[in-house]
């Protein structure tokens, strides 16, 4: 029964320190490389001039315009509660 408990400590105490790692410390340059190399070897081939930081940039680009995107009926909403609130209005959001 020790054992459960110790086991059940330790790995709390392996998840808290996963997650406090997973905001705080960055990949590594050894990581980084070692991740780049086995990507392009495994999907484009040794012999071409694949630039894999650009193509992880493109990748990272359109994924934040997808989170990031305000549809149109938001920005009408918000540039008319603008103008009509700007003057004192007792305008509220909802």
């Amino acid at each position: 029964m020790a054992a459960v408990i110790v086991c059940s400590v330790l790995l709390m105490a392996a998840v808290k320190v996963c997650i406090g790692r997973q905001f705080t410390c960055s990949v590594s340059k050894a990581d980084y490389l070692a991740l780049r190399n086995g990507f392009i070897n495994a999907h484009i081939g040794m012999d071409t001039d694949f630039n894999f930081h650009k193509f992880l940039r493109r990748c990272l680009d359109e994924d934040f315009k997808v989170l990031v995107t305000i549809s149109l009926p938001i920005w009408t909403y918000v540039v008319l509660f603008i103008f009509f609130g700007a003057h004192g209005n007792k305008l509220f959001l909802f």
